[in-house]
């Protein structure tokens, strides 16, 4: 599959991203020879490999525009002749060249059956990245903005990697009983910061 998704939250050069995604599967245990081989015994193999790809422009409307905000009153003179007038600030700063953070997921996975499915065991080996991470990154009041001003920025990569097993054997019988076991192991690295933070671990 192939999305072409596009969003006003970025301006016209940047708006659109290509997101394509491809799975496959094969069922090797369903092979004419399998049989004759492992018998009952190992019944069941399956192999699954995955490629998606994702875009995100979780932003709010109109963050990478120059927004005014109003209730900033300001209050003129001295004494009695105090005047309060309306004010307004700057809130939020352009950034023409923020763009789509997107996300690269790729899996592969192994199924297995044994003993006609009393023993079934699968693993997953994943490995996913997401680059130009879309951040809100708040600005000091001395760029006039008053507090909590902010300018969206692609601020870097992040890769997030791991593995998952999990095992199941199930007993029927006068007495039936189930046990599993799982294992998991997960890392997140970031890879690349922005061009304002010069660090790069890989």
């Amino acid at each position: 599959s192939l999305r072409r998704d596009g969003t006003s939250r970025f301006s016209e050069e940047n708006r659109w991203i290509y997101a394509p995604s491809a799975s496959a599967a094969w069922i090797v245990s369903d092979e004419k020879s399998w049989d004759d081989i492992f018998g009952k015994t190992f019944n069941f193999f399956k192999m699954r490999f995955s490629y998606g790809t994702t875009g995100n422009q979780s932003i709010l409307d109109y963050s990478t525009a120059p927004t005014i905000g109003l209730g900033h009153d300001y209050v003129f003179g001295t004494g009695s002749d105090q005047v309060l007038v309306l004010g307004a600030i700057q809130e939020a700063f352009k950034n023409p060249k923020a763009k789509w953070e997107k996300k690269i997921e790729k899996n592969f996975g192994m199924e297995f059956g044994f003993f006609n499915n009393k023993l079934t065991v699968t693993s997953e080996v994943y490995d996913g990245s997401r680059t130009n991470m879309l951040f809100p990154v708040i600005l000091p009041p001395t760029v006039g903005g008053g507090n909590n001003s902010s300018v969206i920025l692609n601020v870097g990569d992040m890769r997030n990697y791991g593995t998952e097993w999990s095992a199941n054997y199930k007993h029927k019988g006068k007495f039936s009983w189930n046990v599993s076991a799982n294992y998991s192991k997960n890392e997140n690295r970031i890879t690349r910061m922005s061009d304002s933070n010069k660090f790069s671990f890989l």
